[in-house]
Order: C-alpha cells, then sequence, then structure tokens
C-alpha cells in the first residue's frame, strides 16, 4: 500500500483518490510527501 500511494503521489493524483485506493488516511499520506 505504501510503495502503491508513493507512486500516485509521484504521478500527482489527489490525495482524495489516493486515500480511497489504498485505505491510508490523510495523515500517512502527507508524511509520505
Amino acid at each position: 500500500r505504501i510503495t502503491l500511494a508513493r507512486n500516485f503521489l509521484r504521478n500527482g493524483v489527489s490525495l482524495e483518490i489516493i486515500m480511497e485506493s489504498t485505505g491510508l488516511s490523510r495523515e500517512e499520506l502527507i508524511s509520505l510527501q
């Protein structure tokens, strides 16, 4: 999930879409950026 989220972030996918796709929280995603 983390690798998938990092790839999404790198490709400019919005946080909302990543949250739905991976089940990660907004805080978790922000910490990956």
